[in-house]
């Protein structure tokens, strides 16, 4: 890779277009980029790595902008790269993201970052690549061979970083390496390793808890009784042959050690007690111990069995005793006699059954007797209540009718009395009838004073009279109907006529006001047409005003530029008359802080300075005073007012201050002597106060070695103790779960017996039940019997062959009862009665469960009570809970316990390491004493007759920068005077012979003469100098006539429009008064006709309406009475009618009720029963008949006729009987089911834990594996000795090979003193357990003691890490493929260098040339520019840096 041209624009610290020719640099091999501290250096190598790879070197990357903000706004940064890699040739052109101004509005918007990538090709042509950033580093990166961190370590070297890498710590050194090498695919590998044990650890833990689980089953499953058992077995003595060995088990929960869980010698199975005889004499499990008892050790159990040390061997004795167990359950003998007593006892209530209801029979019978007269009523009731339903419906029927005639009655009378005023005011009609009386009787009598109808007549109005009534009214509604229209046209008149009368009040107004603007607009039309011909006048004036106002602005600004740069030279010349006088004094101004420090800036109390120094200061003023003297030759007795005095004084400064710029150039050389000697001064009190702080340290960690033995004894000895109490935690915790079982199995049984009581209730429900249904069933059998007869006789056909006797004729067939049952009742009465005997045998199953589930309780929780139950629990877990307590304390105490070996093998270690350090300081304090003598000898020799070499030099560079600023004084005299002269005759303002007034301010004269006395030349009528405050009055003059013309010109237009305005507006008005006259005219005619035509229009409607307001009320008047009128005619029709229907009604309920029998309607509505009281009498009737029939059959049937013949048996011993036999029963299932559940479940559990143990055990050795392979890579296993992570230790091997490669420079720099060295172990400072193969250390050649880097000084430090970074560049070359770089930078460090150390290290970096390798060094070192031709200089200035080549 070589760079050949780059071409800055607005980037970094540069605001303008910079251009670096790397091609012109590079011919001499090593060339120079020098610059003020802060002027852009690095801002050179951070253009060139951005054009590659699109991003600055380190933490600069993280600026906001790139962008320099001395840029103008409209300047976008850009940086542009010609570059040869891998002999193809490119342009490169990026362009970072920058907020430029908007193209509209105000703001800025952000432009994104650009990159076009170019490549040369044979032709002569560019070709364009990419324009992606994406692409472009991609192609950069591949080409080169690395990234850019790679690049910005290998190519720009960039100290301070190594100098932090030298000097780190293994993490942080790792972290640098990793970020060169790619060992990506180790620390996947530690990674991968570390997760995989995780996961291993997981699923294992998951596995084991499995197994746990399946355990912890097992014996809850198998009881304490079974595990009681298994312990008692195994503590027999076993018999001759077997293994003698401790068994081993694990104390059973509940059982203290020692005890026999079994006393007695028996092993009783879960729900009964050893030696308890059932009925029929048998045990329910094994008894007494033998050779064939639970004592005989179960198959597969000799020797030790545990849950823990084998699992499989003690669920499989479990088994064996649970299978054993469930075999010796027997119970043949229970099972028949519980059928027996079953049996005796359903006879014996069949029997009891029988006999109650042959007395039931009999009683019945009886009391069917005393009841047949109730019979014969029910029947008479019954017959007359028939007879009555005939004659029912006519009896309604006239009640209807009568109701009918009510309610029309009604409405007839409301609609008489609402019409009666309307009668009232009827006249009589023609030929003296009377109208409301009706046809035929006379007009006058019944009628009171005043001509009303009385109450008589009211009833006695006729429908035809109300008819008449209605029709006269019909017929005047039509008749005023026809007048309605001309109401409405009498409206629509007067509206029209006030219309008329507003328009004219309207008009008459609008015509005066008309008449008013006609007598002012012919005055205001001639006086607008004088204003307008004046305003045209000044629009023909205005050019002249204007060139006028341009004259008088171009005037001022030349007098006020003559007159401020006569300020400006009146300024110069102060100033530079300042500076001479400081340089004609003789000394240049000292620095205070230098002049107070004294020789070598250690003070004027500095020890070791006595009077043969201070006569060497004296000597050395005296010298200072001849240059002085010299300064001040050639710059006495110049004239600034002549210019050529000025050019020669400038002459002279020149000479001067290059003369003294010489002499500095030669001192800069001695500032890193000056400076390493104040280092050796600092660094020697350092030193000093160091080794005093060892020598404490020292005697404080003897002290420390000999107490921390005992404290870490005394932390031993707590963490036993701690484990000691740990230990009993699985023994608290058996007795915590032993307790719970007990305390869950007393609230079982508490539970249970009221369960049991609930379901032996519900069983005794159930059997009285089915006993009841059985009962039912034979009845409806015998019935069913009985009627057999009948039922035979319905399948008879005559003339067919009876089924019975054989005959085909039936004479008698028998009749079959009221209520005979079927062979459907039959059979539903046996399902009824089958599903009850089922219910029983379901009631007494749970009751022998329900017992079964007590006795396991009762025998685990014995007479126990719950809240006692609940106080051992808790005080098993309050013991538990104790010891967890206690054994919390553990990981605190064990880390304790580290800690305090740590802290142990740390103050060792440091006591070693303080030790080294004590003869480390020695030797260094012996080598600093001697480099600060030679030193000292040197700058004596340097500082001639000044004190200090830093005193000379600062008086030297006093006296050049005193002379370079006399100079620009000079040179700006020269300048401003050149520029006065030429405006003061600029536009005539100093010959201005025109006579408008004295001169208010010569140029430069004083102010305090004023601006009213003449010039000194005006009496003898010299021309007069034009003053600023003429000028800007002339100005302001010029602008007021300006502004005024233009104001009256801008009017013409709008005085234009007005005067138009003004005559069409005449013009309008005139018209419309005439207009106005005519349309008055019209309208007054208009008004006087509608009033005529409306009054003719009232006169024939006040006729029409007659006493009523309007004739619409009239009209709706006259309607209400015609609809009042007709109602009363029909409601009278209506009555008439009803009463009619309601008389022929009667007539037929009457004889229908004598035709019935009875006396009359009410004889016969009396006589009738509603239809539910005859339904209930006839179900009556129908069921004394079933009653007399069903007591007849059953004192007929023979086995009631026999059982009553027996005697009565006696059921609460039968009872008795069979629920001992039940019990007895229950007990044996609940015994027998508990042991082959038990067992099955055992079974059951063991294959599962097999499984469980099939799948934990691989598992469990794939995590000790991963577990072990993760520890060694990650550094933390006791088999990696230098406890490297395996990462660390491939970076360990490069780490090698740089320091290999740096040796092979240093030693040359440090002139064969130096060498480093890889340590394997961990840095003093690491501490991580994994932190080694990392460490560095720096074997010193002349005391052949290794040291740490942190101890090297600064010009040591600085050769080493430069060593470092060039070793560390060869091996990242090397790594990404042996790219050349053509071109290195070296980035400042060499003024901490010696003349020789320096010498040194530029022959390394000129070794570098090799190859045609070109080195930039990055430096502001003022000695590297007299030794290296070929510069880059950055400059730095107030509005940005910029780069001269």
């Amino acid at each position: 890779m070589r760079p050949h041209r780059l071409r800055i624009t607005a980037f970094g610290s540069f605001p303008g277009e910079e251009e670096v020719d790397f091609d012109a640099l590079s011919e001499a091999g090593l060339f120079l980029i020098h610059g003020p501290t802060g002027a852009g250096k690095t801002t050179v190598l951070d253009a060139l790595c951005y054009a590659l790879y699109g991003q600055v070197p380190g933490q600069r990357n993280s600026a906001r902008s790139l962008r320099c903000d001395h840029a103008p706004p409209a300047r976008g940064p850009s940086v542009v790269l010609e570059v040869t890699i891998r002999g193809r040739l490119f342009r490169i052109t990026r362009s970072p993201a920058w907020q430029r101004p908007k193209q509209r509005g105000t703001g800025t918007t952000e432009e994104k970052a650009k990159v076009i990538v170019e490549e040369l090709q044979a032709s002569g042509e560019w070709i364009g690549l990419t324009t992606r950033a994406d692409e472009a580093g991609e192609l950069v990166s591949g080409l080169l061979g690395m990234n850019a961190a790679q690049f910005c370590q290998v190519a720009m070297l960039p100290q301070g970083e190594f100098a932090r890498f030298l000097r780190a710590d293994g993490e942080e050194r790792r972290k640098v390496l990793e970020r060169l090498f790619s060992v990506k695919i180790y620390a996947a590998a530690e990674s991968w390793l570390a997760d995989r044990r995780t996961e291993a650890f997981r699923d294992q833990q998951a596995l084991r808890r499995e197994v746990d689980s399946v355990v912890n089953r097992i014996e809850e499953a198998a009881g304490l009784d079974l595990l009681a058992a298994l312990a008692a077995v195994l503590e027999a003595p076993s018999p001759p042959g077997d293994d003698d060995s401790d068994p081993g088990l694990f104390p059973l929960p509940g059982a203290e050690p020692g005890t026999d869980p079994a006393p007695g010698g028996t092993v009783p199975v879960e729900g009964s007690a050893a030696g308890t005889a059932e009925p029929g004499g048998t045990a329910p499990g094994p008894g007494t111990a033998g050779p064939e008892g639970a004592r005989s050790r179960p198959e597969g159990s000799a020797g030790a069995v545990s849950a823990e040390d084998d699992p499989l061997g003690w669920a499989d004795a479990l088994v064996t005793l649970a299978g054993e167990a469930a075999a010796a359950v027997a119970g043949e003998e229970i099972e028949a006699a519980v059928l027996e007593a079953r049996r005796r006892l359903e006879d014996g209530v069949a029997l009891a059954d029988r006999r109650r209801r042959h007395a039931e029979a009999l009683t019945r019978s009886r009391a069917l007797e005393e009841r047949a007269e109730e019979r014969a009523d029910l029947e008479a009731i019954l017959a007359e209540a028939a007879r009555a339903d005939r004659v029912l419906p006519l009896i309604q029927e006239a009640g209807q009718r009568a109701e009918t005639a009510a309610k029309t009655r009604n409405l007839a009378a409301d609609a008489r009395s609402r019409a009666l005023p309307l009668l009232r005011g009827a006249a009589p009609a023609a030929g003296g009838e009377d109208r409301v009386a009706g046809p035929g009787r006379p007009a006058g009598p019944g009628r009171g004073p005043d001509g009303a109808l009385g109450s008589a007549e009211e009833r006695s109005v006729g429908p035809d009279l109300l008819a008449a009534l209605e029709r006269d009214r019909r017929d005047e509604i039509t008749r005023l109907g026809e007048l309605r229209a001309e109401e409405t046209r009498l409206g629509e008149i007067l509206r029209e006529r006030v219309l008329e009368e507003q328009e004219i009040t309207r008009r008459t107004v609008e015509q005066a006001g008309v008449e008013t603007r006609l007598e002012i607009l012919p005055a205001l039309r001639d006086g607008l047409d004088a204003r307008l011909t004046s305003a045209r006048l000044d629009a023909a004036r205005l050019p002249a005003a204007e060139a006028a106002r341009e004259t008088a602005a171009a005037r001022l600004r030349a007098v006020e530029n003559r007159d401020r740069l006569a300020a400006d030279l009146d300024a110069a010349r102060r100033e530079l008359t300042e500076r001479l006088s400081v340089l004609e004094q003789g000394r240049a101004p000292q620095n205070p802080a230098t002049d107070a420090a004294g020789p070598e800036g250690r003070g004027p109390d500095a020890p070791g300075e006595g009077t043969g120094d201070r006569e060497a200061a004296g000597s050395r003023d005296s010298g200072a005073l001849r240059d002085a003297a010299e300064l001040r030759e050639g710059i006495e007795g110049w004239d600034p007012d002549v210019p050529g005095d000025v050019a020669e004084l400038r002459e002279a400064l020149g000479s001067r201050e290059r003369e003294r710029r010489d002499a500095l150039a030669g001192l800069e050389g001695l500032r890193a002597d000056e400076a390493r000697l104040a280092e050796l001064d600092a660094e020697l009190a350092v030193l000093d106060a160091d080794l005093h702080g060892l020598t404490e340290q020292e005697a404080a960690l003897a002290g420390a070695q000999r107490e921390l033995p005992a404290a870490l004894a005394e932390a031993s000895a707590r963490l036993a103790a701690v484990r000691a109490e740990a230990a009993g935690i699985p023994a608290a915790q058996a007795a915590a779960d032993a307790a719970a079982v007990v305390l869950e199995s007393a609230r079982r049984r508490d539970a249970l017996r009221a369960d049991l009581e609930a379901a032996r209730a519900a069983r005794s429900g159930a059997v009285d039940r089915a006993q009841d249904l059985r009962d039912r069933l034979q009845h409806i059998r015998q019935a069913r019997i009985d009627g057999m007869a009948a039922e035979l006789a319905a399948g008879l056909v005559p003339g067919e062959a009876c089924a019975v006797c054989g005959s085909p004729d039936h004479p008698a067939p028998a009749s079959p009862a009221e209520a005979a049952p079927t062979a459907d009742d039959e059979r539903a009465a046996q399902s009824d009665y089958d599903a009850a005997t089922d219910r029983r045998q379901a009631a007494e199953s749970a009751v022998a469960a329900l017992a079964s589930q007590l006795d396991e309780a009762v025998a685990v929780a014995g007479d126990l009570a719950a809240p006692e139950a609940g106080e051992a629990l808790d005080a098993a877990r309050g013991e538990l809970a104790a010891l967890l307590s206690a054994a919390e304390a553990e990981p605190g105490l064990a880390a304790d316990l580290d800690r305090a070996a740590a802290e142990l093998e740390a103050v060792k270690g440091r006591a070693g390491e303080i030790d080294r350090r004590l003869a480390e300081g020695q030797a260094r304090r012996i080598g600093a004493r001697a480099e600060q003598a030679r030193l000292e000898s040197r700058l004596d020799e340097a500082r001639g007759a000044d004190p200090t070499v830093r005193a000379r030099r600062d008086r030297l560079a006093a006296e050049a920068a005193a002379l370079a600023l006399a100079l620009a004084a000079a040179a700006r005299v020269e300048e401003i005077s050149a520029l006065h002269r030429e405006a003061a005759t600029r536009h005539g303002i100093d010959r201005d012979t025109i006579g408008r007034g004295p001169a208010d301010e010569p140029v430069g004269g004083d102010e305090s003469l004023g601006g009213d006395e003449p010039a000194a030349g005006d009496a003898q009528g010299e021309p007069r100098a034009l003053s600023a405050v003429r000028a800007a009055e002339d100005l302001r003059e010029a602008e007021r006539i300006l502004d005024g013309l233009r104001e009256a010109a801008g009017a013409v237009p709008a005085l234009e429009t007005e005067l138009g305005g003004l005559v069409a507006e005449l013009k309008d008005l005139q018209e419309r008064s005439r207009g106005l006259a005519v349309d008055l005219s019209a309208r007054r005619a208009n008004v006087e006709r509608l009033t005529a035509e409306a009054d003719r229009t009232a006169a024939r409607l006040d006729a029409a309406r007659g006493e009523d307001p309007t004739l619409a009320a009239r009209l709706e008047r006259l309607a209400d009475e015609a609809e009042l009128l007709r109602e009363a005619a029909e409601a009278a029709r209506q009555e008439r009618a009803a009463a009619a229907e309601l008389e022929a009604a009667l007539a037929r309920a009457g004889a229908a009720a004598a035709e019935a029998g009875f006396l009359g309607v009410e004889d016969a509505r009396a006589a009738v029963r509603p239809a539910a009281e005859q339904a209930d009498k006839a179900e009556r009737l129908r069921a004394l008949d079933r009653e007399r029939a069903a007591v007849d059959a059953q004192l007929a049937d023979p086995e009631l006729i026999a059982a009553a013949a027996e005697p009565e048996p006696d059921l609460a011993a039968l009872e008795a009987a069979r629920d001992a036999a039940d019990t007895a029963h229950a007990a044996f299932l609940s015994t027998r089911n508990r042991a082959e559940g038990r067992r099955d479940r055992l079974a059951a559990l063991r294959a599962e834990l097999a499984g469980c143990l099939g799948r934990w055990r691989p598992a469990a050795e794939r995590h000790r594996l991963a577990d072990r392979l993760a520890a060694l890579t990650s550094g933390n296993s006791s088999d990696n000795r230098w406890s490297m992570r395996l990462s660390s230790y491939v970076l360990g091997e490069r780490l090698r090979q740089v320091v290999d490669s740096a040796n092979e420079r240093l030693d040359h720099m440090s002139g064969g003193r130096y060498l480093l060295e890889h340590d394997l172990r961990r840095a003093a400072g690491d501490r991580s357990r994994s932190g080694g193969g990392l460490g560095l250390r720096v074997l010193d050649g002349w005391t052949g003691v290794d040291r740490d880097p942190a101890t090297l000084s600064g010009g040591e430090g600085f050769i080493t890490s430069l060593a470092l970074a060039l070793g560390l560049a060869d091996v990242v070359t090397a790594e990404a493929g042996g790219v050349e770089l053509g071109t290195l930078f070296v980035d400042e460090g060499f003024g901490t260098l010696d003349e020789d150390t320096l010498d040194g290290v530029l022959d390394i970096l000129d070794g570098l040339r090799d190859g045609g390798r070109a080195v930039g060094i990055v430096s502001h070192v003022g000695e590297l520019r007299t030794r290296i031709p070929a510069q880059l200089q950055i400059r730095k200035e107030r509005h940005g840096s910029s780069i001269r080549q």
